[in-house]
C-alpha cells in the first residue's frame, strides 16, 4: 500500500460493483433503488457508466446495515445515513485527511449513535465513548433502542475504499499505457482495454 496515496471521499471514482460489494447489497436491489430514485447517489459518465464517491459508499453501507440488521425502514435508514456522513465530514476535517491511524491520535474519543424509537419517532443521540456507559444504563428498555459505533464503522469502511481507490489508480495507469499520446476517446480506450484484459465487471454495466 502506498503511504502517500490520498483518498478523496468526494471524488466519483468507484464502480457500481465496487460500491455494491463494500455496502454488502445485492446487485438487483441496488440497481432497483437507483432506478426508482430511492437513493440519490452516483453520477453517469459521458460513456453512460455510473461512478460513485467514497461518501456514497459509506452512506449506502450504513443504509444497508440498518435495514438488514436492525430492520428499520428505508426512510429512517436514509436519515441516519445522512447523520453518519456529517460525522464522517467532522473526522476528515478534524484530522486533516481520511487516512488516519486512530490508535495514534491523542485524546481520540469515538462517537456512537444511540437510536431510540418511541411512538414511531426516531431520535438520534450522539454519544462520546466516555459518556457511553451512563447513557446505556439509563435506557428505557421498554422502547426499541440500538447503538451504532459510527467511527468504527467509518474506519473499517474507509480502509476498504482506500484499497479500492489505490487499485483503480493502478488500473488507470495501465490504461494510459495503451494511449500514451491521449488521442483515443474514453469509449475507444475502454474498448481497447477490454479487448486485452476482458471485462471483469460485467455487473457494472
Amino acid at each position: 500500500m502506498n503511504d502517500e496515496f490520498i483518498l478523496d471521499l468526494t471524488q466519483k471514482q468507484f464502480t457500481f460493483g465496487q460500491v455494491r460489494a463494500v455496502a454488502g447489497v445485492k446487485a438487483d436491489t441496488f440497481r432497483n433503488w437507483l432506478k426508482r430514485g430511492v437513493i440519490d447517489i452516483g453520477e453517469k459518465t459521458p460513456t453512460g457508466r455510473m461512478l460513485f464517491s467514497g461518501a456514497d459508499a459509506i452512506y449506502l453501507k450504513m443504509i444497508v446495515k440498518l435495514v438488514t440488521k436492525f430492520s428499520v425502514s428505508l426512510d429512517t435508514a436514509k436519515t441516519i445515513g445522512i447523520e453518519c456522513l456529517k460525522r464522517v465530514a467532522e473526522i476528515v476535517t478534524e484530522y486533516s485527511g481520511p487516512k488516519i491511524d486512530k490508535s495514534n491520535v491523542d485524546n481520540y474519543e469515538p462517537v456512537y449513535f444511540l437510536i431510540s424509537e418511541a411512538s414511531e419517532v426516531i431520535k438520534i443521540h450522539r454519544i462520546e465513548s466516555s459518556d457511553l456507559r451512563g447513557h446505556v444504563l439509563n435506557l428505557k428498555f421498554s422502547d426499541p433502542n440500538f447503538l451504532i459505533p459510527v467511527d468504527t464503522f467509518f474506519w473499517n469502511t474507509q480502509t476498504q475504499l482506500f484499497n479500492l481507490a489505490e487499485y483503480n489508480q493502478m488500473e488507470a495507469r495501465r490504461l494510459e499505457m495503451f494511449d500514451p499520446l491521449g488521442g483515443l476517446t474514453a469509449q475507444e480506450l475502454e474498448k481497447r482495454y477490454k479487448e486485452i484484459f476482458q471485462d471483469r465487471e460485467g455487473e457494472d454495466q
